[in-house]
């Protein structure tokens, strides 16, 4: 059993460091950039619809590579676009602000949807695995993803809907804009279709060894790792050491990333601002923080309690206390009363751990929540922190309301918990 868990963390540990790896490929090969323009230029300069597009894409770039880099990766696209309507008359703030809260709004949500899409995970998966929480092994990147993607989808959905109804000037909801900047600033990268192909190729890879693991869970565990051992030498061995050629027919080569590649193209405001949340939350921890918002969320609940009840309070605090206090302080200050809540009221605790990471994760409010919301927020001139505090609020409600009934219905049954 104890060599299972080692071959378990040993995967986990591979998926994590190749999720990243693919997140850099999408930026320096220019993989992002492409996926967003071709998607963005069927909205046809329609203001509503670059949201909608936006939001999703961002949000389905986010399932696969960490959100904090999907944020990073699409700012250079947005302030293209913000210079498009820069002629438009009347709400300039609000329509900036429809566009950094797609992408907030994208890259948070999407997170949630695959086990690599946001550090959050990370932490989720570290803990249940530390602490043996039963079916910890039954979680993995296919198992994640087949229920994260319909989850993304109708959330993103309605995330739509709140920016273009309460944030977007019901002026221009119908207005179109001239993609100029847009379309007459793209910049060719280089080893676009070979990086295409290596993130391709790791989609399938984990695809293939997470359903091998559901077949034969355990049996072959020894073997899968070293399969992911050797992918990840090729891997890397493909990424940085290989010379390929730039341009297909082209004669010069180079490696397709670089090690600049791996902190590359982040935001210096938006960096600091993230530092500063990160160390916010250690002072929080140093005066007893976890303690006080374990003894709160329990003096918050009835007694006896239903289950939807419980997972439905948890989520709520999880979320609105993730506005103001760093969302990683939350949720290792929760983990720990949400298992006891849970063995006190009879319920299986995974479900309830997964409440509080994927609603920590989704905080929209305000900019402190987390890194990413940090950086969305300062990488994008003329933000409206009213609108953006307001949209927040509904969208951590219906965040709130879906991922009670997730975890409470779905989750347990998908797991046979």
């Amino acid at each position: 059993m104890i060599l299972n868990d080692i071959y378990h963390i040993l995967q986990f540990g591979f998926l994590f460091l190749n999720g990243y790896l693919v997140s850099r490929l999408f930026i320096a090969c220019g993989i992002a950039d492409r996926i967003v323009r071709f998607f963005i230029a069927r909205s046809k300069g329609k203001i509503s619809h670059v949201i909608v597009y936006i939001v999703f894409t961002t949000a389905i770039i986010s399932m696969f590579v960490p959100n904090i880099v999907t944020v990073l990766i699409i700012l250079p696209l947005l302030e293209l676009l913000r210079k498009d309507f820069q002629h438009l008359d009347g709400e300039k703030r609000r329509l900036s602000t429809s566009f950094a809260m797609a992408n907030l709004y994208g890259s948070n949500l999407g997170g949630t949807g695959s086990v690599t899409g946001s550090a959050l995970n990370v932490v989720f998966v570290g803990f249940i695995l530390l602490k043996k929480i039963e079916g910890y092994n039954k979680i993995d990147f296919l198992s994640w993803l087949s229920w994260g993607f319909p989850f993304v989808l109708l959330v993103a959905a309605i995330a739509c809907l709140l920016i273009i109804y309460v944030i977007l000037p019901r002026e221009l909801i119908h207005r179109i804009i001239d993609f100029e900047n847009f379309v007459g600033k793209r910049k060719e990268y280089p080893h676009q279709r070979t990086g295409i192909v290596l993130s391709v190729a790791s989609f399938i890879f984990w695809v293939l060894l997470s359903s091998i693991n559901e077949i034969k869970r355990g049996a072959l565990a020894p073997y899968l790792t070293g399969l992911a051992a050797a992918y990840m030498v090729f891997f890397i061995a493909i990424a940085f050491f290989v010379p390929q050629r730039e341009r297909p027919g082209g004669k010069k080569r180079t490696a397709i990333l670089t090690f600049k590649d791996l902190y590359a193209n982040i935001p210096l405001k938006g960096f600091l601002l993230a530092v500063g949340v990160v160390a916010f939350s250690f002072l929080l921890f140093r005066l007893g923080i976890d303690d006080l918002l374990s003894r709160l969320m329990a003096s918050l609940l009835p007694p006896d309690p239903s289950p939807f009840l419980v997972i439905l309070c948890i989520s709520a605090f999880s979320i609105f206390v993730s506005e103001f206090i760093s969302n990683t302080t939350v949720i290792i200050s929760l983990y720990v009363i949400a298992i006891s809540i849970s063995g006190a009221i009879g319920i299986h605790p995974l479900p309830v751990l997964l409440a509080v990471t994927i609603c920590a994760n989704s905080a929209c409010m305000t900019p402190v929540a987390s890194p990413v919301n940090a950086i969305a927020f300062a990488g994008v001139k003329g933000v409206n922190l009213k609108r953006m505090f307001l949209s927040g609020v509904l969208m951590d409600i219906v965040v709130v309301v879906c991922v009670t009934f997730l975890t409470r219905f779905i989750i347990p049954g998908y797991y046979r918990l």
